[in-house]
């Protein structure tokens, strides 16, 4: 995860990595558009480090255990992350796994979250613009391939993974 923060640009200065890195619960009534500054900062950088796993096993998923400890950076720890994970959740960019499955699922994208979302997992959160992009290469790549009989469409686990940028780790089967 070091090496991960040490290539992100804005972790660089201190000074904007103090700000980056303070309560910012505080900042969302008193500096509103430094608050929402702060929370694209981090939508980008968490949504980076799920991409390359550093977060969980998936791309799709968030262990928010011991979250805080995973991003000091320089001797910094993060202060606002409860603010942040917070207001992910309440703008529907992630949502609690429990939730996820909780809620009604359209019937096609039902099979592709079970594949990729592990339920065992209580402290994660899910990223749902991941699962929803996911399910839009798949559903695309199934449309362009309708005239091909049935069996064209069937494909390994791994041959599923590469094709749609998962790893196996994404699948939970």
């Amino acid at each position: 995860m070091q090496a991960f923060l040490e290539t992100v640009s804005e972790l660089k200065a201190p000074d904007r990595r103090a700000f980056l890195y303070s309560d910012l619960g505080r900042q969302k009534l008193d500096n509103p558009d430094g608050f929402a500054e702060a929370i694209a900062f981090w939508t980008r950088l968490l949504a980076q480090a799920m991409q390359e796993r550093l977060l969980s096993t998936s791309t799709f998923t968030i262990d928010t255990h011991n979250l805080a400890s995973r991003l000091v950076f320089r001797g910094d720890t993060p202060m606002g992350l409860d603010a942040v994970l917070a207001e992910l959740l309440a703008s529907g960019r992630l949502c609690g796994a429990d939730d996820y499955f909780a809620r009604p699922l359209q019937r096609w994208a039902s099979w592709l979250a079970r594949l990729v979302v592990s339920k065992s997992y209580p402290l994660r959160v899910v990223d749902t613009v991941a699962v929803r992009d996911a399910a839009a290469r798949i559903l695309a790549a199934h449309a362009a391939r309708v005239q091909c009989p049935l069996t064209d469409n069937v494909m390994s686990l791994g041959d599923f993974c590469q094709t749609f940028g998962m790893t196996k780790f994404d699948a939970h089967v």
